[in-house]
């Protein structure tokens, strides 16, 4: 078949009108949740890569746990909604068969569940102590020395 927009597609011609107007409005409803999961997979990499390169803070780390859970979430939501509205509900109608695809599966389980574990990843990852609030002892040498051993 050809590829068309979804305004120039007349539901009222389809096999199944109701599965039609199911499916083109739930694909025009998915746009602004994917900007959302666009922006916070932004912010979850931002994060991500300040806490790499030692620039942690418990703000960094709300912020990556935050991003992980909501980004993989919400994406994981308008995946299911596709899923259900667009090919699910072609296989209730009678003689019609519908598949997920490997694709949809891996941008499913790849994107959202892989993002969410992220997120619940980073909940035990603990943010150091700066240097200042470590706990200082006395050195072999008569010295004082922090926990870590530096002087």
């Amino acid at each position: 078949g050809d590829c068309r927009t979804w305004e120039d597609v007349d539901c009222d011609t389809t096999l199944s009108p109701a599965a039609c107007e199911l499916c083109k409005v739930q694909s025009k409803a998915s746009s602004a949740p994917l900007v959302v999961a666009l922006v916070t997979y932004l912010l979850f990499g931002m994060n991500t890569l300040k806490r790499y390169r030692g620039r942690d803070s418990n703000q960094t780390k709300t912020m990556c746990c935050f991003a992980g859970i909501f980004a993989g979430l919400n994406f994981l939501s308008v995946v299911l909604a596709y899923w259900h509205s667009c090919i699910r509900f072609q296989t209730m109608q009678k003689d019609r068969q519908a598949s997920m695809g490997l694709g949809l599966v891996c941008i499913g389980v790849g994107a959202a569940l892989l993002k969410v574990v992220c997120g619940v990843m980073h909940m035990g990852l603990s943010v150091p102590r700066p240097a200042t609030e470590r706990a200082l002892r006395p050195s072999a040498d008569g010295g004082v020395e922090t926990e870590l051993g530096e002087r």
